[in-house]
């Protein structure tokens, strides 16, 4: 199922105290939209930047690990891949079983100084960046892989951060078309931040992309609550019902289709079918009332 949005921002700018104005876009103080396709065009908003630009020829270490930009082949503690070994990784790693990030950050975390710390966020900073770059550029599988990087070395107490990793890979997962991962991911943003709108908002539109619309329908809703001029949201909030009913509606004639069947093969032996039964349903209770029809010779 296909919605008129299909949530292929990222957040860039790691802002506390984020506040949205009355569009239902955030202020100056809060993030902004690094990247916008409409009918298949591609463009970018100026943005600002959450740490130092990578340069080409630059490269970085920290915590034994090494990687150049203008290359192709990285190297994380002594094991060498290269790009297309990360996107082939990317394309399963949604399917391997799931790592809670945080537990294993947290056992990781209480071994280290504070110095390791704050190296470990900026290099986690560095990768989201770099993610954010594969995303505009539609490598979507590298940028899934590169926001799992970053999330693997962002200290568990930078929550902010966390969370715009966690919705940025959710991002990825959308154009994957992982829309289950997508939900799981969103959810992890926003138990790390309750308020985060985005997050919200890209959770209901991966929901109805896996057709579960009923909880798609309480997320857009939850998103009137926090902005109520966001058009995507009230849309969504008129069409899902009918949506609702009419899979409801397909699923109940479905489920008596298979129960007439069924008593189609009890019945026969005694020379009779669901044909005999005459099921009314009371227009006051919405109940039903079965009569027996004796065969017309």
């Amino acid at each position: 199922m296909s919605t008129g949005d299909d949530n292929k921002e990222i957040d860039d700018t790691l802002q506390d105290n984020d506040t949205k104005n009355g569009s239902g876009n955030l202020d100056s103080g809060g993030e902004i939209n690094t990247i916008e396709k409409t009918n298949n065009s591609t463009s970018v908003g100026e943005e600002e930047q959450p740490c130092s630009e990578i340069n080409n020829e630059e490269t970085h270490t920290g915590n034994e690990e090494t990687y150049t930009d203008n290359e192709e082949t990285h190297t994380d503690n002594g094991e060498t891949h290269t790009d297309s070994d990360r996107s082939r990784n990317s394309q399963h790693g949604a399917q391997s079983e799931e790592i809670d990030e945080e537990h294993y950050l947290k056992e990781i975390e209480s071994g280290l100084t504070e110095l390791e710390l704050q190296e470990r966020h900026r290099i986690a900073l560095e990768l989201k960046q770099r993610g954010n770059d594969e995303f505009k550029s539609a490598s979507y599988g590298l940028a899934f892989a590169t926001y799992t990087d970053a999330l693997t070395r962002c200290p568990t107490v930078e929550t902010r951060d966390r969370a715009i990793l966690y919705a940025n890979r959710a991002a990825s997962h959308m154009q994957l078309e992982r829309y289950n991962d997508a939900v799981k991911d969103c959810t992890k943003a926003l138990n790390l931040d309750v308020k985060y709108f985005k997050a919200l908002l890209r959770r209901a539109a991966a929901n109805e992309k896996a057709d579960r619309l009923d909880e798609s329908l309480k997320d857009y809703q939850s998103v009137l609550e926090m902005d109520r001029s966001c058009k995507e949201a009230w849309d969504a909030c008129q069409r899902l019902p009918t949506l609702i009913n009419e899979r409801n509606e397909k699923l109940k004639t479905e489920a008596m289709d298979g129960l007439k069947k069924l008593g189609n093969l009890v019945l026969k032996p005694f020379g009779l079918s669901t044909d005999n039964f005459q099921v009314n349903q009371d227009s006051n209770s919405g109940g039903y009332n079965i009569q027996f029809v004796q065969n017309q010779r």
